[in-house]
C-alpha cells in the first residue's frame, strides 16, 4: 500500500482522472482489428486497461473485446482480478445502459485491498448511491478502508476519493461511526496538504541557490508545479468535506440557498425568479457549464427527462454561473469576461442552438457549489415538493436512478392526495 505521504507525481495522474469535466473530444482513429486488440489487451495489467478505457467507448466491437479479456483476467480472487472485475462491470453497465450492481464485487476476498487501487476505488462512486440495506452486509469492508486513514496506510487512490468514502460511510455505517469517518478524513487531508506544502517550500529554497535556467532549476520548478496541482485537488476535496454535503447535512434538509440572477427558457421567457417559486414541484437541478463536454453530452438524457414528466409536477433547471466565456458548439466560442449582459445573451443563444428544452439559471454562487457538494460537473440534485434535498451527486447518465427518485416522490404525493 502507498503511504499517506502523498507524492505529487503520483497524485498528478489521479487528479487528472478525478477532476472537473473537460471538453468532449472525438476520436478519428479507425476501429482496431479484433485480433490486434486481443493481442494488445491480453498483455495489459488492470491499471493499463483502465487507462485505455476510452478505446472501449469508441467502438462497440472494441468494448466487447475489452469485456471478453477482462472476464478471463477477473477469475483470480486477488487484487488484479478484483480490479479487472470492477472494470468489466463498468463496461457491461455502459453496454447494457443499466446501473452497475457492485454487491457481488464486495463479496470477493480481495475487495478490501482491491478498493485501494486506482481502478478499484472507482467502485466507491457506485457504492455512494447504494441503499443502506444493500450496503449494510458489507460494512466491514468500509470500516477496513477507513482504518487505513488512522494507520497511515491509505493509498493515494483512497485519499483522492476521501469525500466519496465518507459518503459511502454515511450509507453503510451508524451515524456516530460515519461522523468519526468524516473527522478522520479531514485530518488525513489536512496532514497531506501540510506535507505537500512543506515539500514545495523546500523546493523553493533549493531554487534560490540553483542557477537560473539550469536543468536542476527546471526540474525543481516542475516538481513544485506538480505539488501545487496536487494540493489544489486535495483542497477541493477538503472544501467538499467541510460543506453541508460533506458534513452529512444536505440530504433530508432544506436545500442550500441559490441566488438566481438570470432565469430563462430557450424562448427567452422568464418562468420564475427564484427556486422558492417552485415549491410544490419536484425540482431537478443540473449543475453545468457551456465548456463542459460531459455536460453537453448529457443533453439528450436531460431532454428525455424533460419530455417524460409534466412541467406542472417536475421542474428541471440547469444551474450555472458566470464563466467569462460561452463555448458555443455551432459557432465560434465567445469570450466575455466582465460583460454580464453579453454572457447572458450568448448563453441564451447557446440554449437555442443546442435545443435545450429545460430552464437555465445563472446563480451568484459558483457552479462548483460546495454546499451542494459539487466538485465535478455535470452533477444533479433532486429536491422534493417542500424544497428539501432528496438526492445529490447524481448524473444524468444514470437515468434509472434519477427516474427512481422522481417516481418515488410522485408516488408519495399521489398517496398523500388520496389519503386527503
Amino acid at each position: 500500500m502507498n503511504s499517506t505521504t502523498v507524492t505529487a507525481c503520483v497524485l498528478l495522474s489521479t487528479i487528472m482522472l478525478s477532476g472537473c469535466a473537460s471538453e468532449v473530444t472525438t476520436s478519428t482513429a479507425p476501429p482496431a482489428e479484433t485480433k490486434a486488440v486481443d493481442r494488445d489487451l491480453s498483455t495489459m495489467k488492470a491499471s493499463q486497461l483502465f487507462d485505455q478505457r476510452a478505446r472501449a467507448a469508441a467502438s462497440p466491437q472494441v468494448r466487447d473485446e475489452f469485456i471478453a479479456v477482462l472476464a478471463e483476467k477477473s477469475v483470480p480472487d486477488d487484487v488484479q482480478g478484483f480490479e479487472c472485475a470492477v472494470l468489466q462491470a463498468m463496461l457491461i453497465s455502459q453496454r447494457d445502459d443499466k446501473p452497475m450492481d457492485p454487491m457481488p464485487l464486495l463479496k470477493r476476498s480481495a475487495a478490501q485491498d482491491g478498493m485501494q487501487t486506482k481502478v478499484g476505488s472507482e467502485l466507491l462512486d457506485v457504492l455512494a448511491n447504494a441503499s443502506p440495506a444493500d450496503l449494510a452486509p458489507h460494512a466491514d469492508v468500509v470500516r477496513a478502508l477507513l482504518a487505513t486513514l488512522s494507520d497511515d496506510k491509505a493509498s493515494t487512490a483512497i485519499i483522492m476519493k476521501l469525500d466519496t468514502l465518507v459518503d459511502v460511510a454515511r450509507v453503510a455505517l451508524p451515524e456516530q461511526e460515519a461522523n468519526a469517518a468524516h473527522t478522520a478524513a479531514l485530518a488525513c487531508l489536512k496532514a497531506n496538504i501540510s506535507k505537500n506544502s512543506a515539500m514545495a517550500a523546500k523546493l523553493r529554497d533549493a531554487r534560490s541557490t540553483e542557477t537560473k535556467g539550469s536543468k536542476e532549476a527546471k526540474d525543481s520548478a516542475k516538481k513544485s508545479a506538480r505539488i501545487e496541482l496536487s494540493n489544489l485537488g486535495l483542497r477541493r476535496i477538503l472544501r467538499r468535506l467541510e460543506s453541508a454535503a460533506g458534513r452529512g447535512e444536505l440530504t433530508g434538509r432544506t436545500a442550500p440557498e441559490l441566488h438566481c440572477e438570470w432565469v430563462r427558457n430557450a424562448d427567452g421567457s422568464t418562468p420564475w425568479d427564484q427556486l422558492s417559486d417552485l415549491r410544490g414541484k419536484i425540482v431537478v437541478i443540473d449543475f453545468w457549464a457551456t465548456w463542459c463536454g460531459p455536460c453537453v453530452a448529457s443533453f439528450p438524457k436531460m431532454a428525455q427527462l424533460r419530455a417524460r414528466y409534466p412541467a406542472d409536477k417536475v421542474a428541471i433547471v440547469g444551474v450555472t454561473s458566470l464563466q467569462g466565456r460561452v463555448a458555443h458548439r455551432k459557432r465560434a466560442p465567445v469570450k466575455c469576461p466582465g460583460d454580464i449582459q453579453r454572457e447572458q445573451q450568448e448563453t441564451l443563444l447557446f440554449m437555442q442552438e443546442m435545443g435545450m428544452t429545460w430552464t437555465v439559471a445563472i446563480t451568484k454562487e459558483d457552479v462548483f457549489n460546495k454546499e451542494f457538494g459539487v466538485v465535478g460537473i455535470p452533477s444533479l440534485a433532486v429536491l422534493d415538493q417542500d424544497g428539501n434535498v432528496v438526492r445529490a451527486g447524481l448524473s444524468a447518465s444514470d437515468e434509472s436512478s434519477v427516474r427512481a427518485v422522481i417516481d418515488s416522490l410522485l408516488a408519495r404525493e399521489a398517496a398523500d392526495t388520496k389519503v386527503r
